[in-house]
């Protein structure tokens, strides 16, 4: 059975995508791509993986451990044999290359990996508040927490008129530092108390390197989170909330 990478590069922003959630993954690949489906150690995260850039004309799953072994093994062949895409063989046991570049890579079974791998959300979500922003404000959130410096510290979603503000504190600590900013300016709907989440949950919305990313807060306290990747890697994740 042959397994296509169309696109090593974006296969390789996959990878890097997922492998911040979890380490290894079942990928379920057929003619029209590739899903993945991923939940994290603590199970506060669940997120949905699509993309193009690996096909199969017979519909193949298989588990992987050390998703970034696979990562490097793929990357040698862009680097070594300046190709962009390449075909991977699969006996259900290992993937193989045979070119320039040699690997035979064994999968393994579901039951090895069951802890990171989910089932689709059946649940319907009612929004209750929804906003677009962007990476690199995700990434000057967290950055506010070197500023802040407390182990115990969350991100707070606030609204201030018509902006979303993130803010760095700890609620339950009324000595606790804090600092906020704003993140969105589009909101739909309002937020009428401060909705807490863990910094590594947050930190999550910006695995891929999107240009926007979409956030909404349902009735059941967990966030909805979509974004794409050149149109060729969709995500949508599920991330819970904390008291507090």
């Amino acid at each position: 059975m042959i397994i296509n990478i169309n696109d090593i590069e974006v296969f390789d922003e996959l990878i890097k995508a997922v492998v911040r959630i979890v380490p290894d993954a079942q990928f379920e690949v057929d003619s029209e791509g590739v899903q993945l489906k991923v939940m994290n150690d603590s199970q506060t995260i669940r997120a949905y993986f699509k993309s193009d850039c690996m096909t199969s004309k017979e519909a193949v799953t298989f588990c992987f451990k050390d998703l970034l072994n696979l990562k490097k093994s793929v990357g040698l062949i862009a680097a070594i044999e300046d190709e962009v895409q390449c075909d991977l063989e699969f006996n259900n046991t290992f993937l193989t290359y045979k070119n320039d570049v040699k690997f035979k890579l064994k999968v393994v079974k579901p039951d090895i990996i069951q802890d990171y791998i989910t089932e689709d959300i059946k649940t319907k979500l009612k929004s209750v508040f929804s906003f677009e922003t962007e990476p690199e404000f995700i990434k000057q959130v967290i950055q506010c927490t070197n500023i802040v410096n407390d182990n115990d510290c969350k991100v707070y979603f606030t609204q201030s008129e018509d902006k979303v503000i993130c803010e760095i504190d700890d609620k339950m600590n009324t000595m606790a530092n804090s600092v906020g900013i704003p993140v969105s300016d589009n909101i739909e709907g309002s937020i009428d108390k401060a909705i807490a989440m863990s910094v590594d949950n947050f930190q999550a919305f910006s695995v891929l390197p999107a240009d926007t990313i979409n956030i909404n807060y349902t009735d059941k306290n967990v966030f909805e989170v979509r974004s794409k990747f050149d149109d060729s890697i969709e995500l949508y994740m599920i991330t819970t909330t904390l008291k507090g």
